[in-house]
């Protein structure tokens, strides 16, 4: 066997463990398990808004107490 040979079948065994791993990734993101993780990590957008929307009250709390 030549150089090249060599190559295109490593190239070809590379691709082949390459999509295998996405594969193995993406079924382990989307698995039933890491449901409740996935959906905590959805709404850590909404918790900064609400941390904001109650320091914004606050402050106007303390203005009117002025």
């Amino acid at each position: 066997m030549d150089w090249g040979t060599i190559l295109s079948q490593f190239r070809g065994i590379h691709t082949l463990i390459m999509i295998a791993i996405f594969v193995g990734i993406c079924i382990w993101a989307f698995s039933p398990k890491r449901r409740s993780e996935n959906d905590k990590a959805a709404h850590l957008v909404f918790e900064d808004e609400e941390i904001d929307a109650r320091t914004r009250e606050q402050q106007r709390g303390s203005k009117d107490d002025e």
